[in-house]
């Protein structure tokens, strides 16, 4: 379970309640542990606190507000990795095994075409990665809301192309199913992109929609296919953590049960 269901309580209050609901695996999403406002005094007391209730931190979502690897201004663009480089240091200090990164900003957009995002995502990634290899810490690529074709980075294609140009074996891919289910083309859909990551798919967010926008809904209440997407992970990876991503609509432990009861776990 991401703590960004329980983003209306601090860290510590939402790793207990997830654990107590019935979680062994957690994400902490950026609302919980951000570096521009959280010390590594309170990633250390965030480490305590997980080992304390017996959560496994699975990975760590790296900040994606005001945060942009394709900026067309370099100050930023440097200034985006520069965080994310200590969202990598975070990791290490919790000894996460992975980090979730949002190649781009959809910001990019009003100012560059897709070959010039392109461009600049896959330099700041090749950077990234090298500085993450060396603290054996992997970065999972999300894709992305779509807001029209011109946006890379939205499907499993335009990430493995980034992990190609990248070389590194420490970059792969954090499949969000609700974002992939808002694209709605021909022949298209949740399960065919997850097939298409295959050994390069890392980790995941599970949550559902409606295809119409990003509802972060527990699996079950929208237009998912999820015998087929649950079908597709099996094929790629049985071993693979089901991270659900949902809105905790003021009752967080509900919505958490719902997503346990929904997948049978």
């Amino acid at each position: 379970m991401s703590t960004v269901a329980y983003r209306s309580f601090d860290v510590f209050e939402a790793l207990r309640r997830i654990k107590a609901v019935g979680f062994d695996e957690v994400e902490i999403c950026e609302t919980h542990l951000d570096p521009r406002v959280s010390s590594i005094e309170d990633v250390r007391r965030v480490k305590a606190e997980l080992d304390e209730v017996g959560l496994r931190l699975h990975s760590l979502h790296a900040p994606f507000d005001d945060v942009d690897l394709a900026d067309k201004d370099g100050f930023k663009r440097d200034a985006s990795l520069e965080l994310m480089m200590k969202s990598v240091d975070y990791c290490v200090e919790l000894e996460c095994p992975i980090m979730v990164l949002h190649p781009n900003s959809s910001e990019s957009l009003k100012y560059l075409m897709r070959e010039a995002m392109k461009r600049n995502t896959i330099d700041s990634v090749m950077t990234l990665a090298d500085y993450a290899r060396d603290l054996d810490v992997k970065i999972a690529l999300e894709n992305l809301l779509e807001y029209g074709a011109n946006r890379f980075g939205s499907t499993v294609a335009d990430l493995k192309l980034i992990i190609r140009n990248v070389g590194s074996d420490s970059v792969g891919i954090c499949f969000d199913t609700g974002h992939a289910n808002t694209i709605r083309r021909e022949g298209f859909s949740p399960e065919k992109e997850i097939l298409r990551a295959g050994k390069k798919l890392f980790t995941l967010h599970i949550h559902d929609n409606d295809g119409l926008g990003d509802r972060h809904w527990p699996l079950g209440r929208g237009t998912i296919d999820w015998p087929k997407v649950l079908e597709a992970l099996r094929r790629v990876n049985p071993d693979l953590v089901l991270m659900h991503e949902v809105f905790g609509d003021g009752e967080p432990d509900k919505i958490a049960r719902e997503c346990i009861r929904n997948t049978g776990l």
